[in-house]
């Protein structure tokens, strides 16, 4: 009877680092779609109606009319003078900055960092832009205080727009269920905001409008660049 031999397992392949938050195909690139159409469908509304103002084309000659049916008195003109606040820059980086910090406790500086970015940046493309157009506001004798900025676009709607977006999306991105119902939430908040300024008189319709198409493609394009930062794994952990 020969020796005994005992077989020898083949060597294990290397150990593949594990795929998950943090990773650089943590965000495949198909997941990219969405943002992209949301970009691209947002800054496209906002683009034609600069483009209208700049021409004085049909969609401002809808402005008066629009806003003379829209009632500005009663229960829901007293309601919309304290829902507009969620769109006043102090609230929302006050909740982008919550935002912010649950992202960071959970590990994700990536998106933190992009949040908080999209924040800052928002407030200074936003008043940059209403600078540039220098757009009158609507002389309504609502009892509103009008504010000193120009109209267009509307910095509540841009705001709200992308703020709300960014939040449902980076924080429920793990959650299948929940996440459609908060990005639900997100463009409700966003519309109701917006149409208080309406309400309010001090805001033409197209200025709102414009404000959600930027508002939404800006949120697009700080979800493409969060997406871009994971695989490339451009920032540091904190």
């Amino acid at each position: 009877m020969g020796p005994v031999t005992t077989p020898v397992s083949p060597p294990a392949e290397d150990a593949q680092p594990p795929s998950g938050r943090g990773a650089p195909d943590a965000i495949p690139a198909r997941a990219d779609l969405g943002p992209r159409v949301l970009a691209a469908v947002g800054y496209t509304v906002f683009g034609l109606l600069a483009l209208d103002l700049v021409g004085q084309g049909p969609l401002g000659a809808l402005d008066e009319p629009l806003l003379a049916w829209i009632p500005h008195e009663g229960a829901l003109f007293v309601v919309s003078q304290g829902v507009t606040h969620l769109g006043d820059t102090p609230i929302l980086a006050a909740i982008t900055l919550l935002g912010t910090l649950i992202l960071l406790m959970r590990g994700d500086h990536i998106a933190a960092g992009v949040l908080a970015l999209a924040q800052v940046l928002e407030v200074v493309v936003t008043f940059g832009l209403k600078a540039l157009f220098a757009r009158a506001r609507p002389v309504l004798d609502t009892g509103f205080p009008l504010p000193e900025s120009a109209a267009f676009p509307s910095g509540h709607a841009v705001g709200t727009a992308m703020v709300f977006m960014l939040l449902a999306v980076l924080l429920f991105e793990e959650n299948r269920a929940a996440r459609p119902w908060a990005e639900g939430v997100a463009i409700g908040l966003a519309l109701v905001t917006g149409l208080t300024r309406l309400i309010l008189g001090v805001h033409w319709p197209t200025d709102v409008v414009a404000g959600w198409g930027l508002g939404w493609g800006l949120a697009g394009t700080f979800l493409l660049l969060r997406a871009y930062l994971e695989r490339k794994k451009t920032l540091p952990h904190l």
